[in-house]
């Protein structure tokens, strides 16, 4: 059992001041959910919830707060498939089939189901009779003991008792029902043994004639609904009638309230235990549900409203992203920004976050001028000269923004830009990959155009190339392109023929004649086997200069990249000691698709794989300093897309298939003085047992903590700009209550530092 946490817990303390300075706690987790495609909605006594994107959060019906919930705050799993109240309980069903219990504010789990290796692993639709919850699922019906809070039996009602998909349960008088995924109705009496799939019986079609049935429930004692395409049943002694005609999506019940929503009138019909009609609300909802007690309608589209007196009263959604895909993640001046789209068709969607809140510019709020023209973003720069000056990489061309406000799209005939030749769309030039150079510059990627490289001078002068290389003339896809600290510029072709391309301009970067170049589309690191990767997906450069290229066959290093130019020239692999056998080694990460690489400011290498999580690794690779799954931290999904880092206070931004998370690391960029150094938290309270802070150092300071008469207490280096101490001495108890000194010396000792820290009773 878990208990929902809150923000202010025992800890409360530490995350007040490590959220002032950075949002994220050190070494904890925050999640980045989307909560625009609320579709579930459910209710239970105190609370109203609602679903989007596997997502959870909640209304409280008194309050009107709104509060979320994750693998942080004490949920079993990640992606959430369904939702179910039932008086205090809530059931949570997981896309794994792991299910929780969420009874006022603590979970238990039952993870019976994920555990079980059974084909339909699906739940479809929960019913309630008594202390039981009936699940219908891909493979039967599971009844959950509410009380005992386990599975009590599953129930196998196939033919011959095998599995079958229950599209839809639910107890009526003395009878049970099951909407099969035939279309036909079983039922058996409750009191029967339902382990015995002859005591399932299949109703007469005579009774009623349906086309898609979709669900069916239960009302009262005696009263039944049957929701079909064109027709909602009520049956009553034995009796199928229609009870209303139309095209229905949803029907639910609430404490003796049937709402029934109509997607053909756009109407929503309520009707109390005596079916007489309560109200009728026209609004294009589907997934609603009447609370009798608060005499209003809950429903779930985009977000949820509370529906008062036939009209929309109120809506509620927690701060997010619009969208949960992200094709690419950048921080830049300490805000993260992300963008979303999904072919020529689909609009784009510029997310920012500045530590606090979202902000989500769309279609719907571009500027009428350039909503039509803003179709799948592919990534984001920001003017080095003027950071409130961003430019955007679309599917139809590129975009200027000035305060996150659009001033200008650019146009193939005032600039170098050309048209997408694989479409006959006079609107599409395809533009993937923004980077400045060290001349402010702006490059970017001409897809399936004639040249692919542009270059957009400090003058707004446009430069092209394509260096009469047919693998830079109607390229499909490239990326990014890359310009590492020396001037080269790496384009990665991930697929569609792949290789990597670098250019280098002999110091003059837009006369493209001088330059050399070179395609990689096989490395040796000078052993007899030949490396050729199948896919190239990131690349990054450290702080020693060396480039690392993501590959399917794990990281490649480029290592003296002023010899990259050269025949013969070699790259590295990491080869990893194994621990059972110090002869044999295996190289690093060799078995993973590397999909993303981020360097902290200790020069540790982030990297995110497409099916086994996230690395931390050591300066040198050699070391996992982290690996972390869906199974050892709050991820939901092991496939990661994209990383950076907010080197300023070291928020690891982390961008998998299933949403946004961010960790708070223990590295920072090293700062060229010690001007603003902080310690925190400081004073140092009793009840405070979580590390200190001290962070603003330069880079990898040594540090050291003293009495006020100079006994050394403790010692180590800083993560680049951050240094972390436990409270305790060398000796490994916590320090007593006083005042200590904390000097930070650099490598070369040439800059010092010096600080108090009070320890207090």
């Amino acid at each position: 059992m878990n208990k929902i946490k809150c923000l202010i817990s025992s800890l409360s303390l530490l995350c007040l001041m490590q959220l002032c300075y950075g949002q994220v706690a050190m070494h904890s987790w925050a999640s980045h959910f989307s909560y625009s495609n609320t579709k579930q909605v459910a209710i239970t006594n105190d609370k109203v919830y609602g679903l989007s994107y596997g997502a959870l959060y909640s209304v409280d019906k008194k309050h009107e707060s709104i509060e979320t919930y994750s693998k942080i705050t004490g949920l079993s799993d990640g992606t959430i498939d369904l939702i179910k109240g039932n008086g205090n309980t809530l059931i949570v069903v997981y896309a794994n089939m792991n299910i929780d219990l969420i009874v006022k504010d603590e979970v238990f789990n039952i993870s019976d189901l994920k555990r079980k290796d059974i084909s339909g692993k699906r739940v479809y639709d929960i019913c309630f009779h008594d202390r039981y919850a009936y699940l219908s699922c891909g493979f039967g019906i599971v009844a959950l003991n509410l009380d005992k809070k386990e599975i009590a039996d599953s129930y196998f009602i196939g033919e011959n008792g095998s599995m079958a998909a229950v599209l839809s349960s639910t107890i009526a008088g003395d009878s049970i029902y099951a909407l099969m995924s035939d279309k036909t109705i079983k039922a058996a009496n409750v009191n029967s043994n339902l382990l015995n799939f002859e005591n399932w019986k299949v109703l007469s079609s005579d009774d009623v004639e349906t086309d898609s049935p979709s669900k069916i429930v239960s009302f009262g004692k005696n009263n039944m609904f049957l929701i079909d395409s064109d027709v909602v049943y009520n049956r009553q002694d034995g009796n199928w009638k229609v009870f209303l005609n139309g095209k229905f999506s949803n029907i639910e019940i609430w404490n003796d309230y049937v709402t029934i929503s109509s997607t053909k009138e756009n109407l929503i019909k309520i009707f109390d235990k005596d079916l007489k009609i309560c109200d009728s609300i026209n609004v294009a909802n589907f997934n609603v549900i009447y609370d009798n007690a608060s005499k209003c309608a809950w429903s779930a589209h985009g977000c949820l409203y509370k529906i008062e007196n036939g009209a929309i009263s109120n809506s509620y959604i927690p701060n997010g992203p619009t969208y949960k895909d992200m094709l690419f993640a950048k921080v830049r001046n300490g805000r993260l920004i992300t963008g979303y789209g999904e072919g020529f068709s689909t609009a784009g969607i510029l997310q920012i976050y500045d530590g606090n809140n979202w902000k989500n510019i769309t279609q719907a709020n571009i500027g009428e001028e350039y909503a039509p023209y803003f179709f799948t973003l592919l990534d984001a720069e920001v003017d080095p000269r003027d950071p409130r000056r961003m430019y955007l990489a679309t599917w139809r061309s590129v975009f200027e923004l000035y305060d996150d406000v659009v001033v200008k799209r650019y146009l193939t005939g005032e600039s170098s830009l050309e048209l997408c030749t694989a479409v006959g769309d006079p609107n599409v030039i395809l533009i993937d990959g923004l980077t400045f150079d060290k001349d402010n510059n702006l490059w970017m990627l001409n897809m399936q155009a004639g040249d692919l490289i542009h270059v957009k001078d400090t003058d707004g002068n446009w430069h092209h190339t394509s260096y009469n290389n047919s693998k830079l003339q109607n390229t499909a896809t490239a990326r990014p392109p890359f310009i590492s600290s020396d001037g080269k510029k790496w384009i990665l072709f991930p697929r569609l023929g792949v290789g990597v391309f670098v250019i280098e301009d002999n110091g003059t970067p837009l006369n493209f004649s001088d330059d050399k170049t070179k395609l990689f589309t096989s490395f040796s690191d000078g052993s007899p086997e030949t490396i050729v990767p199948s896919t190239y997906r990131c690349i990054a450069e450290d702080k020693n200069g060396d480039i690392w290229l993501g590959t399917d066959v794990g990281p490649l290093i480029f290592k003296n990249t002023e010899e990259v130019m050269n025949s013969g020239y070699t790259v590295e692999r990491i080869k990893i000691t194994r621990e059972d056998n110090a002869a044999f080694a295996d190289y690093l990460l060799a078995t993973e698709q590397i999909n993303a690489i981020a360097v902290d400011g200790a020069n540790r290498k982030w990297i995110g794989t497409a099916s086994s999580g996230v690395y931390l690794l050591s300066d040198d690779g050699q070391e996992t300093i982290y690996h972390f799954t869906t199974e050892n931290s709050p991820l939901t999904s092991d496939i990661i897309t994209a990383i950076d880092i907010d080197k300023e206070n070291g928020i690891v931004y982390i961008v998998t298939s299933e949403g946004l998370f961010s960790f708070g690391s223990d590295a920072s960029e090293g700062r060229e003085t010690y001007d603003d150094v902080y310690v925190y938290p400081n004073p140092v309270r009793p009840d405070f047992y979580g590390d200190i802070t001290v962070t603003g150092l330069m880079e990898n300071s040594e540090v050291r903590v003293t009495t006020l008469n100079g006994e050394l207490i403790y010692h180590g280096l800083s993560n680049g700009g951050t240094f972390i101490w436990d409270g305790k001495s060398v000796s490994g108890r916590r320090v007593a209550s006083g005042i200590y000194l904390i000097f930070a010396t650099t490598s070369d000792g040439t800059e010092k530092m010096v600080s108090k820290i009070a320890f207090v009773k």
